[in-house]
């Protein structure tokens, strides 16, 4: 997975990742967030597929 190079707001699933990988990454990117900056985001996401 990486983050798309024209809008850092969307995930690249360039493997074999799932629905739960790109959960868990938006997850681990809000906890390092809010780790760092004291702050906490909120994720403008809609799940397509499988969990």
């Amino acid at each position: 997975m990486l983050f798309s190079i024209g809008d850092a707001n969307f995930i690249v699933i360039t493997g074999q990742a799932t629905a739960s990988d790109v959960l868990a990454l938006i997850a681990c990117i809000q906890q390092m967030i809010q780790e760092k900056q004291s702050c906490s985001v909120g994720a403008e996401n809609r799940v397509v597929g499988e969990r």
